[in-house]
């Protein structure tokens, strides 16, 4: 009798334990997790506009200049006969602010490899994901520190403003007054997510009328899981560009901001003010707490999305882009965050 109940107890534990793994395999398993094998091979070789230009001979600048436009037409699109044109670029490779940037930027990026085999991982889910879409030809280049466009995608073009990715130590940037909430993004590890942002606004973001909260949440969402798609590996705090500390916050108050909009009857309105409450960029989310991270409606439509990607299997993230009824992707995510 006492051997009995203990071989049921044994077979109770055992099965508990069978359905705690399968439970946790199921909460870390992704859609997103590509096998490395399924992938395409996607070579990114990086041209260098920034060291090209910035080593040229300016005594003879403008037939240097024509040696190599047709290596860059991205930028030297201009009739380099013209003199107002070889005096504005004179001017530019002239500029003791952006030669000392340049020097800053040969000093952290002496190749770009590691950038370049960062980039083609990510094209590569990209290509899995999107067969179609044409990978672009990237360039780096100076910029002047243009920190809220440091990628720019264009036809089948992409530019990297390397001078934006000197670190958040960077001096130049605390000189510029720049805030340390951005300047903490402006880092190598933050290039690829700035770069498929830029791919996502150009390419694949469907422009639909954000009418409501959950209108610009879901938006959001679309984008992250976007970024997600193509970085599958990389940091979740990463990807939204949070601290790890503000992500934690999030994590552990997912339930109590969620219940909040909820409970102010607010997710479906679409005044300006809640826009920025839920939306703008800065330290953190007043709000809410000054340990809460901003842009709380991003990592709230980015669960949503993810909720209804993992319940909805057949749908594609190209299907899923094309939606345009919000209210169909939160009842379809079955969203509900444990307070």
């Amino acid at each position: 009798m006492f051997h009995s109940v203990c071989m049921k107890s044994r077979v109770l534990i055992i099965s508990i334990i069978f359905i705690l793994i399968q439970a946790c395999q199921f909460e870390g398993s992704s859609r997103l997790d590509i096998a490395e094998k399924k992938l395409s091979k996607a070579p990114i070789s990086i041209k260098r506009y920034d060291k090209t230009l910035f080593e040229l001979d300016t005594n003879n600048l403008q037939s240097e200049l024509k040696l190599i436009q047709s290596e860059f037409p991205q930028f030297l699109n201009g009739d380099l006969d013209d003199t107002a044109n070889i005096n504005r670029l004179h001017a530019f490779v002239s500029d003791t602010h952006l030669i000392h940037l340049y020097h800053k930027t040969i000093k952290i990026y002496p190749d770009l490899s590691k950038l370049e085999q960062s980039l083609s991982k990510s094209f590569a889910y990209l290509s899995y994901h999107f067969p179609s879409f044409e990978i672009p030809q990237v360039y780096s280049y100076i910029s002047g520190v243009q920190f809220d466009a440091p990628a720019l995608a264009a036809d089948k073009s992409l530019v990297i403003a390397l001078d934006c990715y000197l670190g958040q130590d960077e001096e130049v940037y605390k000189k510029m007054g720049i805030p340390a909430y951005k300047s903490r993004r402006m880092t190598q590890d933050n290039i690829v997510t700035d770069v498929f942002t830029a791919l996502y606004a150009v390419f694949f973001e469907r422009q639909n009328s954000s009418n409501t909260l959950l209108d610009e949440m879901v938006s959001a969402g679309k984008r992250l899981y976007f970024l997600e798609a193509a970085q599958p590996e990389k940091e979740e705090y990463m990807l939204i560009g949070y601290s790890k500390e503000q992500f934690d916050w999030i994590k552990k108050n997912e339930g109590a901001v969620w219940s909040t909009i909820v409970g102010e009857q607010i997710l479906y309105k679409g005044e300006q003010i809640l826009f920025r409450k839920m939306f703008a960029d800065g330290p953190f989310s007043q709000d809410f707490s000054q340990e809460a991270p901003p842009r709380l409606g991003e990592f709230i439509g980015w669960q949503i999305v993810r909720g209804f990607m993992q319940n909805n299997k057949d749908t594609s993230i190209n299907e899923l882009l094309l939606i345009t009824d919000a209210q169909k992707i939160l009842s379809g995510s079955n969203y509900k965050p444990k307070r």
